[in-house]
């Protein structure tokens, strides 16, 4: 077989028999409805993930192994310095850099950068927590004449990743996104941002791209889509970048989507569970039974069964703020999290009516960056006992002395269980040494009891029962 790479995002073969010996193994299952006389019917069909004899080039490793384990011939020709620099570095290098602050890299920071630059493209993937942020930026340092593209996927992230870049490099740090435009050697970037500029707009041409809480890389673009598909396969489809490397907590559970991170940044190259990161606080959960809510018991769909379950149930938000409460007397800031926006209003006005003494304040994503950064400020410092929020902040957002999260809003999403989680996940010495998560059982409805059910796995896989 023939190879030759392109550029850092696709490789191509020749023949008709490479492309469909590719095709063979590269591929995954796609579904769609098709409608009959009576109803739609699901079908499902292999999709191949190779165009014309093009394929992603992060699945270059995947070809070279299949072809090695079956004795096949290979040939790799074409822009290979895209794909293998010349970088050298030994672990004592890694080992002593220096973190603003005096901080040393810990074991497992080093273990993840030494693979990095092994690799130069693929996934970490350490829980939240475990300073991914050093991690990427320390694996920078090493770099101090590359242009580096940071892609982040909220304002949050956005002002909370430049502010952490800027310790490391001060001077080099420009942000892209939130109303501001200013790119720097090292640019730090929202998503949605890049998504809406071409070529022409914007100038993709970086050496390292660092794409956070990578597991949205979950779709692919043209040619493998035939409409605009996934917005980070778009933009890393632009990015040229030879070094790629990918930060998340979780990685996806679809096929495609484990398939298109794989393809536009590389494979998982560093893995560490929680329970393996020494210094992330001990997880102490807490389960409480809800009475039965006849009217979700009485429910058909899941929309009205979430309505009325928890959207609308004072009974589930009470216990919240009671339980918010305890742990508020026992010394704890409390992180509550729900879903809708509506849930959230619920919340908070039961507590300003029911429980005045408790300092609380709710983030959601109608409200600006700004107040949401001057929310969490003050919840880290202990200004706020609780603050009410909803997905804006079940990623990537840094409150290091949080306590206590309160599952306010169930679900079964692994991603977003874990990624919560994360957000009380660091130790504080002498402040702080575990975090207390509480869930809620709520016997109503079968689709209520198989999410807790899912939830309770999670916490006895993970250890945390």
């Amino acid at each position: 077989m023939h190879v030759e790479i392109e550029n850092p995002v696709f490789c191509r073969v020749f023949t008709a028999g490479d492309a469909q010996l590719i095709a063979s193994f590269l591929k995954y299952k796609a579904t769609y409805w098709r409608q009959t006389q009576f109803r739609k019917i699901e079908k499902v069909w292999e999709k191949p993930l190779i165009k014309r004899g093009r394929f992603l080039t992060g699945f270059l490793p995947r070809v070279q192994e299949y072809c090695s384990v079956r004795n096949i011939p290979f040939i790799l020709t074409g822009a290979t310095s895209y794909i293998f620099p010349s970088v050298q570095r030994e672990i004592v290098e890694i080992e002593q850099i220096i973190i603003p602050g005096g901080l040393k890299l810990k074991p497992d920071q080093v273990e993840a950068i030494s693979n990095a630059v092994n690799q130069l493209r693929g996934v970490i993937h350490h829980p939240t927590g475990s300073g991914k942020t050093v991690i990427f930026l320390s694996f920078i340092s090493l770099f101090p004449d590359s242009k580096v593209l940071i892609i982040v996927n909220t304002q949050d992230l956005l002002s909370q990743t430049a502010e952490k870049a800027n310790e490391f490099f001060p001077g080099d740090v420009g942000i892209v996104g939130g109303g501001a435009f200013d790119p720097q050697r090292i640019t730090v970037a929202t998503i949605q941002t890049l998504s809406k500029f071409s070529e022409d707009d914007f100038d993709f041409d970086y050496d390292i791209v660092i794409v956070d809480e990578a597991h949205h890389v979950s779709k692919f673009a043209q040619p493998f889509d035939n409409g605009k598909g996934g917005t980070y396969a778009r933009v890393l489809s632009k990015v040229l970048a030879p070094i790629r490397l990918g930060f998340t907590a979780t990685l996806p559970y679809t096929e495609e989507a484990k398939l298109a991170l794989e393809g536009y940044i590389g494979p998982v190259i560093s893995v560490k569970k929680i329970s393996e990161v020494e210094r992330l606080a001990k997880i102490k959960v807490i389960l409480k039974k809800l009475p039965i809510t006849l009217t979700a018991r009485e429910a058909k769909g899941y929309q009205d069964v979430y309505k009325f379950a928890v959207t609308y149930n004072s009974r589930r938000h009470k216990m919240t703020l009671q339980v918010a409460s305890e742990l508020v007397e026992a010394g704890r800031t409390v992180l509550i999290l729900v879903t809708q926006v509506q849930h959230g209003e619920n919340v908070l006005s039961m507590a300003q009516r029911s429980f005045p003494h408790l300092r609380i304040d709710y983030v959601h994503g109608q409200i600006s960056g700004a107040n949401r950064g001057q929310i969490k400020k003050k919840l880290n410092t202990g200004e706020l006992d609780v603050v009410i929020a909803d997905a804006v902040w079940k990623e990537g957002v840094d409150i290091p002395t949080l306590g206590a999260i309160v599952n306010a809003s169930g679900g079964k999403s692994e991603i977003l269980t874990l990624q919560s989680l994360g957000r009380g996940l660091r130790t504080v010495p002498g402040i702080k040494e575990d975090v207390v998560l509480v869930d809620f059982f709520d016997p109503s409805h079968r689709y209520l009891i198989e999410h807790f059910g899912q939830r309770l796995t999670l916490y006895f896989d993970e250890g945390w029962m």
